[in-house]
């Protein structure tokens, strides 16, 4: 019944947008003199753009996570012991914005990247995101903007990932938080995202959204704990987390965070309070409703989760930038009598300064993250942990540029762990060329 009454709301939400005449729709129309039947596809245009990165980096004596290993950052090495640099290309992306009358309408991000299976190096593709846009309302009276957005999409947590293609500006290797968002979040709903001007420099944004597609969400955190890396997850890919040595014992060495398990939509709201370009504050809420006793055909359990973001950027001298994120939340699968088989409670939180002075940037960021296992079983997800990053980034040209980077990451998870005077510390050497196009 619930799935039926969502969908009849979707269906209502959009049915007067879709027939609503095209003045209504994509803005303020054309010239009825000039409109002449079979010239619409005139108005149909399609603007590209994407990012290219090449690297090289060099890690610590752990096998990387994405390797079944045990280290917390991303461009780990084949095999415990090996520190030579590691060249790759992460990852590229094609970016196509489809547009009518100079409106944009649709957007599809295609991404091809090194990404590590299983310790086998191999190139994947596929898509990052993929969605409509419609805009039934438009500078009205009230509202500046209003978007409908129905896809395929990442929600709107990030604060570090405002460059083209969902790339980050400041570091190359985001934050914790965000590195999650972008392994482990990513849904197929509706999205409704409204602007209002107070004034000309006091804004208001809400979004909200209706959703499926992202029941497992939540066993990435519990397998594996945080993790910094920069990889964005594509449709149809999954995770391989499992370190055999670690004691940690999921039910599947691969996770599949794009996946629908029990039939249950789930939601998401957003609100944002900015004054000009130099302040901004929001809160972010996701709650997924699942249900922990549901399971799959290949016995992949519904995770039930939610969570909370708080975030600021803060402009508060010139060429001097802040930018926080404190995220907390829990998630559970599974359920016997009265105990769950997982139950985790998360919190991350990081704090980053920027300094910009001509082609040159330099940035400074601390994490903290920790798991908190809750439930009764005998099974070790605990981890704490922190990193500190150093960066500098210089700006060859306006689509051109080149980091360097130093990672720091402490990570205590005694599934994992087993000696922690020595074993829990890790860290990552990298230099960056990013093409923007």
């Amino acid at each position: 019944m619930l799935k039926k009454l969502t969908l009849l709301w979707i269906i209502s939400s959009f049915s007067f947008s879709i027939f609503a005449s095209e003045e209504d729709l994509f803005g303020e129309g054309s010239n009825d003199a000039d409109s002449k039947p079979g010239t619409s596809f005139q108005k149909i245009g399609v603007n590209f753009s994407g990012s290219i990165d090449v690297r090289a980096s060099r890690t610590g004596h752990h096998k990387s996570w994405d390797e079944g290993g045990r280290a917390v950052v991303g461009d780990g090495t084949k095999q415990n012991g090996d520190s030579s640099f590691y060249f790759t290309l992460p990852r590229a992306s094609l970016v196509a914005d489809i547009t009518y009358e100079n409106e944009s309408v649709a957007f599809i991000q295609f991404n091809v990247d090194d990404h590590a299976n299983n310790g086998t190096e191999t190139f994947t593709s596929g898509l990052f995101e993929a969605y409509l846009k419609l805009r039934p309302l438009k500078n009205t009276n009230y509202w500046k903007d209003t978007v409908y957005k129905v896809g395929m999409f990442v929600p709107p947590v990030s604060l570090e990932h405002d460059q083209t293609a969902w790339s980050t500006e400041y570091t190359v290797t985001p934050s914790a938080i965000n590195t999650w968002v972008g392994e482990e979040l990513k849904v197929l709903g509706i999205e409704e995202d409204y602007e209002f001007e107070l004034s000309s420099w006091h804004k208001i944004r809400t979004q909200f959204a209706v959703f499926t597609s992202n029941d497992p969400m939540g066993g990435t955190l519990a397998w594996r704990g945080w993790a910094f890396h920069d990889y964005q997850l594509k449709a149809g890919d999954r995770l391989f987390f499992r370190d055999p040595d670690s004691g940690v014992a999921p039910p599947s060495d691969w996770g599949f965070p794009l996946k629908e398990v029990d039939g249950r939509p789930a939601v998401y709201g957003k609100l944002r309070y900015s004054y000009g370009d130099s302040f901004l504050f929001d809160v972010f809420h996701y709650q997924n409703f699942a249900e922990e006793s549901e399971l799959d055909s290949v016995g992949d359990y519904a995770w039930k989760s939610r969570f909370t973001n708080l975030g600021m950027k803060w402009n508060f001298l010139p060429s001097w930038t802040l930018l926080s994120q404190l995220l907390w939340g829990e998630s559970s699968m599974g359920f016997s009598q009265t105990v769950n088989y997982v139950a985790i409670d998360f919190v991350s939180w990081y704090a980053m300064i920027n300094y910009q002075t001509g082609k040159h940037s330099f940035t400074g960021r601390y994490d903290d993250f920790r798991v908190f296992d809750t439930d009764l079983v005998n099974d070790d997800n605990n981890q704490k942990g922190w990193a500190a990053t150093a960066a500098y980034r210089y700006n060859c040209s306006d689509f051109h540029s080149i980091s360097v980077e130093y990672l720091h990451a402490y990570s205590l998870r005694v599934g994992g762990t087993p000696d922690p005077l020595t074993d829990a510390y890790d860290d990552q050497f990298l230099i960056n060329w990013r093409s923007l196009f």
